[in-house]
């Protein structure tokens, strides 16, 4: 039987107007008579209908597909088989698709660019719960609600089009060897014929971002095999610029478009969550304007790409993989693009490079040779701890060569205790890469005390060192030594400060908390002997000096902080918060407080745990992004005498913490002392 047309009525559908074609069948917008909705009607080519793989595949496929339930998934009404036609209806959208809208007036601003792109991601993200993966991400697929309406309003996006989509259960409605999705949208691992996964769906995704910063134009344009090629070895493309907002954009597609599926997002969840917060900064830097002058890469052609893992088939058009079966992947396609450019953000905390946080601390032994110990993050737990001879100064964990990955930086004072000019330093860098160097600097005055952090005080992208010394009574002189193309340079001075008491005394902790690239810095100060209040003080970087500090935030009355306080993206929308852990009669909360001008705010209680649950004699906190969803988590230290270590970890849900969870504990035999060990990381614990 014929498809049928515009008028007719088929079944209980009045078929209103064509919408269009495509590869599997013609859309219609029709007119349900019995529910009195409309709807589009979409009805298959006749040859697949009379295919019994296809059309069992494809009623199997629909009946999965309906019960996934997402507010930006385009809802399946219906589906079946009527006078030997397969048809399927869905929820109507009315406004047109995103790749018109990008082709009709260019670039999204950004902000609204990173809003419709979170809605697609949330789609995926309830697509993959349901064990769906999509395989065709594109903006073509992408329905925008009123988009065609001159009103300010944020469109509604609605993802649609699942026909060539995979569930966990089947390979999705496409022939045997040939590769679902349109090239330009497509992942490096698709092109070497591995199966469609939520990774690839991500990755797609990121191509639609650059679209829509980018006038709907794909990352990589050419002939197909040139795309392909592309996607497998050219660098990933940025934005122009190097302001904090194009930095960020330019994370996100660092993230999204990594060649290595390892090194994506791991969760859809996770990328809408990081294009909410790029939107958030958007809006408060009041960059409504749209990108220009892009950086474009183009698919140049590669002889044996990828020893001939692609060909050009069919009157120039459809690459086909030489594969006999869909889900057998090919070769690894390498976790990093040509010349080294698939430069990714650095996640919190990660020591071994696997995009999850870990956890390092030192641990003496009384007698015996002190232990650098390291347990890394499994997403779910931690591993058995390895240990390696501690070094003899102080050791620091840092970006200081801006690779984006994290080095052991140990800092030994060198001559006597007593000298209190020209001091000599010797820094040792253990590279993320594993290389060793060694460097020296002279500080011109200290005092008695010398207090090391690590931040990008100048917002260079590489971690400087920075320096609190008692220059004086009452007066602290804090320096930076800047990292540099060689090491480092000489230490400068950035301030002097009166009040705060000597330098020991006071934590320095490192964090960009207004959200300008530059790190600034957090200041604990005690009040009081019968009550440990504590008063949270802010010290703003201007990238070439440290102003002075705002009015304290005290922390509440009736309260006594434990010690153990620490920066990090808590909420992960760039702006780094400090998490303080306070003693309310008992219970244990995690204040969170963020920067307000030239003070913290009041702060805000993200988790009270009861008592019985921490119970170690010292605990130590820091922040790591332990399931690298962009989104810095609590780990902390429990330290007891003559029992194992207990490690602990508070998940960040984004407004909150979840209640800790022991995730394991440390066995330190005979040495279990409270003052035996501490954690590493950017700042030094007191």
């Amino acid at each position: 039987m014929p498809l049928p047309r515009t008028g007719d009525l088929f079944g209980r559908y009045r078929i209103d107007a064509q919408l269009g074609t495509g590869g599997m069948g013609v859309v219609h917008r029709a007119h349900d008579t019995e529910l009195g909705r409309t709807v589009a009607l979409k009805v298959m080519w006749p040859h697949l209908a009379t295919d019994e793989g296809f059309r069992t595949r494809f009623l199997n496929e629909a009946t999965t597909l309906a019960k996934v339930d997402s507010t930006h998934i385009v809802a399946i009404y219906d589906h079946g088989v009527h006078d030997d036609v397969l048809y399927i209806t869905t929820q109507y959208v009315e406004g047109g698709d995103l790749g018109a809208l990008l082709e009709q007036r260019g670039s999204l601003p950004r902000a609204l660019a990173a809003r419709v792109c979170a809605q697609i991601a949330g789609a995926l993200h309830d697509a993959h719960r349901a064990g769906v993966v999509h395989r065709d991400v594109k903006p073509a697929n992408v329905l925008l609600r009123s988009a065609d309406s001159s009103d300010t309003t944020e469109p509604q996006a609605y993802l649609c089009d699942f026909g060539v989509a995979q569930t966990q259960w089947s390979r999705g409605l496409t022939m045997t060897g040939t590769v679902a999705g349109t090239w330009s949208w497509l992942a490096p691992e698709r092109a070497q014929g591995s199966p469609g996964t939520p990774a690839s769906d991500i990755y797609s995704l990121g191509c639609v971002l650059w679209a829509c910063l980018n006038a709907g134009a794909a990352p990589y344009t050419g002939p197909d095999v040139e795309v392909a090629a592309a996607h497998l070895t050219e660098p990933i493309p940025q934005l122009p610029g190097d302001d904090p907002l194009t930095r960020r954009f330019n994370d996100l597609l660092d993230r999204s478009l990594a060649k290595h599926p390892k090194d994506r997002f791991r969760t859809a969840a996770a990328f809408r969550d990081q294009l909410l917060a790029v939107a958030r900064a958007a809006d408060q830097s009041g960059a409504a304007t749209t990108t220009t002058a892009p950086r474009r890469r183009r698919g140049r052609l590669v002889a044996a790409v990828t020893a001939g893992a692609l060909v050009l088939g069919g009157a120039g058009f459809g690459v086909q993989r030489l594969l006999a079966a869909e889900d057998e992947p090919t070769a690894d396609p390498g976790r990093s693009s040509a010349g080294g450019a698939d430069r990714r953000p650095l996640v919190t905390g990660d020591v071994d490079g696997d995009r999850l946080g870990d956890l390092m601390f030192d641990r003496d032994r009384p007698g015996r040779t002190s232990l650098e110990t390291t347990m890394t993050s499994t997403a779910d737990g931690f591993s058995r701890p390895r240990g390696r001879k501690a070094s003899k100064g102080s050791v620091y964990l840092g970006d200081v060569d801006g690779d984006q990955r994290l080095d052991l930086v140990d800092i030994t004072r060198l001559g006597k205790v007593q000298d209190r000019t020209n001091v000599p330093l010797s820094i040792k860098v253990r590279h993320g890469g594993s290389e060793t160097t060694t460097h020296k600097v002279t500080v011109p005055n200290t005092g008695k005390y010398v207090w090391e952090m690590l931040g990008d005080f100048d917002g260079d992208g590489r971690d400087d060192i920075g320096l609190s010394t008692d220059r004086s009574p009452g007066v602290i002189e804090l320096w930076v030594v800047p990292a540099t193309d060689d090491g480092f340079g000489e230490p400068v001075s950035w301030a002097r400060i009166r009040g705060l008491g000597k330098s020991v005394s006071n934590a320095m902790l490192p964090g960009d908390f207004d959200g300008d690239g530059k790190s600034d810095l957090a200041v604990e100060r005690s009040y009081g002997s019968k009550v440990a209040k504590s008063g949270l003080l802010l010290i703003r970087s201007s990238g070439t000096a440290f102003g002075q500090p705002g009015p304290a935030r005290v922390t509440p009355e009736n309260t006594f902080t434990t010690g153990s306080v620490a920066p990090g993206d808590f909420d992960g929308d760039g702006t780094d918060e400090l998490s303080l852990l306070v003693d309310t009669q008992g219970d244990q909360e995690v204040r969170v407080f963020r920067a307000s001008g030239d003070r913290f705010d009041a702060g805000e209680s993200w988790v009270v745990t009861p008592p019985g649950i921490v119970n170690g004699s010292f605990t130590d906190t820091v922040a790591s992004d332990v399931d690298g969803n962009g989104r810095d988590d609590l780990v902390r230290l429990d330290r007891w005498n003559t029992e194992p270590w207990q490690i602990d970890v508070l998940i960040s849900e984004g407004t909150n913490f979840a209640q800790p969870s022991h995730a394991t504990a440390f066995d330190c035999a005979k040495t279990c002392e409270w003052y035996n060990g501490s954690i590493i990381g950017p700042f030094a614990l007191q």
